[in-house]
């Protein structure tokens, strides 16, 4: 059986990005990018997995310089030099379809 990577990795329908998410007082980036369906592919199959996030307090500077790049499209690569300091459940999907 082939894995997620040997399917996915030069498919059209998956790209890696990071995340963010809002946790209390504080906001969540991933470390390191993850796998998700490019638009307009949606998930199948697909499991939840533990995954490494670095969190800040949602006014610093640090979290909105990281929102700002985000929100451009630009993967902030710096994520993966910092520490993770909290993890989260993910659903990473098995593959793609239109």
């Amino acid at each position: 059986m082939e894995s997620y990577e040997q399917r996915n990795q030069n498919g059209p329908s998956i790209h890696k990005l990071y995340r963010s998410m809002n946790e209390g007082d504080k906001t969540c980036f991933s470390v390191n990018s993850i796998p998700t369906c490019r638009y307009p592919y949606k998930p199948q199959g697909g499991a939840n997995k533990e995954i490494d996030f670095y969190c800040v307090p949602r006014n610093s500077e640090e979290a909105q310089y990281f929102e700002k790049l985000m929100k451009k499209g630009v993967n902030p690569s710096q994520l993966s030099s910092k520490k993770a300091n909290n993890q989260f459940k993910v659903n990473i999907p098995e593959y793609c379809v239109a």
